[in-house]
């Protein structure tokens, strides 16, 4: 243990350059004040540096004394103006009272918080329940001192001048008397087992609540004026200076300085403050050093200066040695046990060979300085600095080497014990005690901070300076592996190849041919025994439970089964021995499987393996086929059981095995899986349908196996694994977002829409709802996803094919369908959205529209490499004040403001620049009692009402229309529009007035609605896809067809069962019923 000032203050007198005597100060319970008295103030620092934070006037002469409440929530100030103040925690004046005669100490009940104030021959009670304050009398002409109530606030002791020492009870009442022979008792403090008095023939005594002398007087060296604790230490000042004793009063350090009035420790930043007669305010950290040692699974270490506790951290069992005296060193290996004293080294050996019992067998007479305290089996060794010296040996002996001993270890090495000396230039130096010998065993670049030896003693692994580990083979000086961020290593005890390093929050568990494992810990190890690592934390020795399944997984993956059953037995959980057993099964290494069952006692699986050693016993390679067979059956891996049985010609063996499982019908899928292809098998299905799933899952396995992820959602989905097809299908749309490929998102989204609306039209009524939500839904998304592929290209690629209104429509489509989503869809940027229609906005005249988009780009974080084309194209958008007429989407039920749905074609732009153009369509629909059927019938029904009749004038003929008053135009009366969606309702009569060359009609399975659409402008011809049911120019539907044949959206074929023809669809010149 050691001191650090950590600040230092002079008080000095009022307007006066003399300095004011410190008389007394205290912390506050949490460490965050220091109460000081110096002269007629008081005064609050802060303890961190020592800063003034308030001054505190009320007393008009020296304060003596300040004490403060263990509640923190007040403190007192007594003086020699006979007054005694009451403050509280925030520094307020809340009462006073006074005696008869200057205060002497002050002190608090550390139970009820009532305050104690000692004048010179009086005492006084107060506290907040009882307003008066009690006062007591001393009698005789005595001067009262000090004061002090014991740990459970029954007691008070009073220090008397006269040499004796009062003992009250909580009513004041004395109950006994200690006399120190006529010695002034300057200091009192009650510990948990006696109370100290401290008189001025510099000596320090114990007595216990009866008032008898427990242990002998202890002379300090100073005459103590103040006492307190330093959790299991105490704390003495007084004339000379300041010491730190123990509970006995062993000094432990000592600190010479002038007259130290008061002394105080504080817990939560373990610090001292003195008070001087000079009025110096010292601050001192604290600083514990770790005396310790450990020899395998034996900890000792230094407890409260004077004890050595020695801890096996195995059992948990600890032993208390007593020394008496400061403990400055430890040593331990083997059975010995050696602690340096200040005067002496006390060698202690184990007296039984199981136990923890050890007894005193030397004393050396050895007073030295010495950096590392190192012990062998027959000898002491002092290591003081770049100097080796034994003591308590045979033979004395001294060695030199040429730098600082860093690290020192005793170990064995052919047979003859030996040290390793770690040292500042990066040199290991092997010394032989026996013959008195050192060489040279590894050099590293760097400074040694630590080092460990394998158990066999052929590799040694080093942690340097740098925090860098290096194992070397010792006997070729080869360079096994290098880690970085290592400040300790440790290899195991038993096993050769098994070692773990801490740094940097985290244990690190190696097998030298493998990568390391690691997990968090804090600390530094510095012990492996069995699956028990031992870490140094701070100033505490745990020992901790390691995981070592995954080393011994790392050998099962590389067939190195003895090796992971050596690994096994350092204690490892059930389910590994499991695994090892059936990996050595599927190997055939039956012996090592042998003994992992016996491990866990697994009787089936034993019988298996003198069954399987009867079958290699015939030695050729169809019985080891056979052999590994047997072990996925046992397994329950029925299927790869049968095919190694299949592949071995023993087919009658896999149905034999289904039979006896009485799974008949995977015995019928047998026979299927005979065949030579699949497809034979595809065409058996056919015939017996409920065995597609032995059929198609398989089938799906290999395609994903194989990379072809769509085959296999599809084989999935055709062998009712729908849950599976799904997920095949979730995965690779999240890879395709991630990598940025949203038309392929949009695919798959599309994919999975279809997979749906199959699976709804399968369900019950109960079902059927939701996954019509589904379909929706991943509907929705590919239409985002599509559109959002021409948005994102045209940002973040240099050229882009398309035009600005195609551009222009697909953002405004995105950013319609994701506005109002409280978060985007995974992928989808907003900023490439609002950029995508500012720029080309401001291209096509939208000028408004460019300056909102950019006003909600500044609530955005702009990429830095586009920030500038930004910010220009923000001051272009303020020079266009209106909005071109041209941008305006026209309604073509000739309105703005009715609601009706824009329908846009929908192509790649690869091929077609004039994509995701505003069709000429209406949505409408048909009264609730009308069907389908009937509607298409009433809209091919002639009821133009064209008639001609002859004239009765001669040779010559006239044309009459009639009724044309009668024709209506529901799509322009907003009678008929249904108000929540926007859409058209017809009755009968208003389906007769509709031309058929005008009407397309999308007839969607069940159980989805069939759509209705009029083209106002029959001219265009308009076409959709009979899958994904979107709508294209039919122009451009042949420019995709002469490319691709395919659709744009969902990437089916457009060619029909000839393969010459495009598929039926409802344009003006052919019929509006859907196939």
């Amino acid at each position: 243990m050691r001191t650090v000032p950590k600040w230092i203050n002079k008080i000095h007198e009022a307007e006066k350059t003399e300095y004011s005597c410190v008389q007394s100060l205290c912390y506050s319970p949490d460490g965050t004040q220091m109460i000081v008295a110096a002269s007629e103030r008081v005064m609050v620092y802060d303890p961190q540096d020592g800063s003034l934070i308030r001054l505190l006037r009320g007393h008009k002469d020296t304060v003596y004394c300040v004490a403060y409440a263990k509640d923190g929530r007040k403190f007192a100030s007594g003086g020699a103006d006979k007054i005694v103040i009451i403050w509280t925690s925030k520094l307020e004046g809340v009462l006073k009272y006074s005696h008869n005669e200057p205060l002497q100490c002050l002190a608090y009940n550390p139970i009820t918080h009532q305050l104690t104030s000692c004048a010179v021959s009086d005492i006084a009670f107060w506290s907040n329940e009882v307003k008066a304050v009690q006062k007591h009398r001393v009698n005789g002409s005595r001067r009262i001192t000090c004061c002090s109530w014991s740990l459970d606030g029954q007691l008070l002791a009073v220090g008397l001048s006269n040499g004796f020492v009062s003992i009250r009870d909580k009513n004041c009442e004395e109950r006994l008397k200690i006399s120190r022979e006529g010695c002034p008792v300057w200091s009192v403090l009650w510990t948990e087992s006696a109370l100290l008095v401290g008189d001025w023939s510099e000596t320090l005594s114990f007595y216990n609540a009866s008032g008898q002398q427990v242990m002998k007087d202890r002379p300090i060296g100073l005459m103590p004026v103040c006492l307190n604790r330093l959790g299991e230490l105490i704390l003495v000042c007084g004339v000379k200076g300041w010491i730190i004793t123990t509970l006995e009063g062993v000094p432990v350090l000592k600190n010479s300085q002038q007259w130290v009035w008061s002394i105080e420790h504080c817990d939560n930043t373990n610090t001292i403050a003195l008070g001087c007669l000079d009025g110096t305010l010292w601050c001192y950290q604290i600083v514990f050093n770790k005396v310790h040692g450990l020899y395998h699974e034996k900890y000792a270490y230094r407890e409260n200066l004077t004890d050595v506790i020695i801890h096996h951290l195995t059992s948990g069992t600890k032993v208390k040695i007593k020394c008496h005296d400061k403990v400055q060193k430890i040593a331990i290996y083997k059975h010995r046990l050696a602690v340096q004293l200040p005067e002496r080294i006390v060698i202690y050996e184990q007296s039984d060979t199981d136990g923890m019992l050890y007894r005193v067998k030397e004393k050396i007479p050895q007073k030295a300085e010495c950096s590392l305290l190192v012990a062998t089996s027959s000898a002491l060794l002092l290591c003081q600095d770049a100097k080796l010296l034994m003591i308590g040996g045979k033979n004395l002996a001294s060695w030199n080497v040429p730098a600082s001993i860093r690290y020192v270890k005793v170990t064995t090495v052919q047979n003859k014990e030996a040290l390793l000396l770690g040292l500042a230039n990066g040199e290991i130096w092997k010394v032989d005690l026996d013959e008195a010998s050192m060489e040279v065993l590894v050099t590293i670049e760097s400074a040694i901070r630590c080092f460990d030896l394998s158990s066999s003693k052929s590799m040694i692994a080093i942690v340097d300076e740098s925090c860098c580990c290096h194992v070397y083979m010792i006997a070729t000086q080869q360079l096994l592996f290098t880690a970085e961020n290592a400040s300790s290593v440790s290899w195991h005890a038993t096993y050769e190849d098994l070692l773990c390093f801490s740094g940097g929050g985290m244990l690190s568990i190696k097998l030298v041919p493998f990568p390391e494992s690691s997990q968090p810990v804090i600390g530094s190890v510095v012990g492996f025994q069995k699956g028990h690592v031992f870490c140094l934390q701070a100033n505490a020795m745990q020992s901790i439970n390691v995981p070592l399944s995954h080393a011994m997984h790392q050998y099962i993956q590389n067939h190195m089964f003895n090796e992971a059953y050596n690994i096994g037995c350092l204690g490892v959980p059930n389910s590994d021995w499991e695994s090892l057993g059936f990996a050595a099964l599927e190997e055939l290494s039956l012996s090592v499987a042998k003994k992992a069952f016996q491990r866990i006692e697994n009787v089936l699986f034993l019988e298996l393996v003198d069954v399987l050693e009867e079958m290699l016993n015939q030695g050729d390679n169809a019985s080891k086929a056979l052999s590994v067979a047997e072990v996925y059956a046992y397994r329950g891996k029925f299927i790869d059981a049968a095919r190694l049985y299949r592949s071995n010609g023993q087919s009658h063996r896999a149905l034999t095995m289904y039979t006896d499982l009485r799974l008949f019908h995977k015995a019928q899928v047998c026979l299927l899986h005979i065949c030579t292809r699949f497809l034979q098998a595809f065409q058996l299905v056919k015939q017996n349908p409920e065995y597609k799933e032995e059929v198609y899952i398989p089938y799906a396995q290999q395609m994903a196996r194989d990379n072809h992820f769509i085959e296999a959602h599809k084989a999935y989905h055709m062998g009712g694994q729908t849950e599976s097809a799904a997920r095949v299908l979730g995965v690779l749309i999240q890879n395709a977002i991630a990598e940025e490929r949203f038309n392929d998102a949009a695919y798959l989204h599309w994919l999975l829409a279809s997979q749906s609306l199959e699976i709804s039209q399968t369900v019950d009524d109960s079902q059927q709802q939701n996954w019509i939500e589904s379909y929706n839904e991943n509907e929705k998304y590919a239409t985002i996803y599509f559109t959002f592929h021409i948005v994102h290209q045209s940002i973040h690629e240099v050229f882009s094919v398309c035009q600005p209104e195609t551009l222009f429509n697909a953002a405004k489509i995105v950013l319609s369908l994701v506005e109002n989503n409280v978060h985007p869809p995974k992928g989808i940027s907003l900023f490439s959205v609002y950029l995508c229609l500012a720029k080309q906005g401001r291209l096509l005249g939208a000028n408004k529209l460019a300056r909102q988009m950019l006003d909600k780009i500044q609530n955005l974080k702009v990429p830095f490499k586009i920030q500038e084309n930004v910010e220009v194209l923000t001051l272009l958008s303020r020079a266009g004040l209106n909005d071109s007429n041209e941008v305006t989407p026209l309604c073509y039920r000739f309105c703005n403001y009715c609601g009706h749905n824009l329908y846009h074609s929908f192509l790649t732009f690869e091929v077609v620049i004039n994509v995701l153009e505003i069709l000429p369509l209406v949505a409408f629909t048909i009264e609730d009692d009308i069907t389908v059927e009937e509607a298409l019938q009433l809209i091919e029904s002639d009821v133009s009402s064209l008639e001609a009749r002859p004239n009765d004038q001669e040779n010559s003929q006239i044309l009459r229309i009639e009724n044309l008053s009668n024709l209506k135009d529901v799509f322009s009366n907003k009678s008929f529009e249904d108000d929540k969606n926007g859409k058209v309702v017809c009755n009968r009569e208003d389906l007769k007035i509709l031309q058929p060359l005008s009407v397309i009609v999308i007839n969607r399975p069940k159980p989805l609605e069939t759509l209705f659409f009029r083209n106002v402008m029959p001219d265009l011809h308009i076409q959709y896809c009979p899958h994904c049911y979107k709508l294209f120019y039919v122009d451009d539907l042949e420019s995709q067809l002469i490319s691709k044949a395919l659709c744009s959206f969902c990437r089916s074929e457009l060619i029909d069962g000839n393969g010459t023809e495009p598929l039926k669809s409802i344009i003006s010149s052919s019929s509006f019923s859907l196939e």
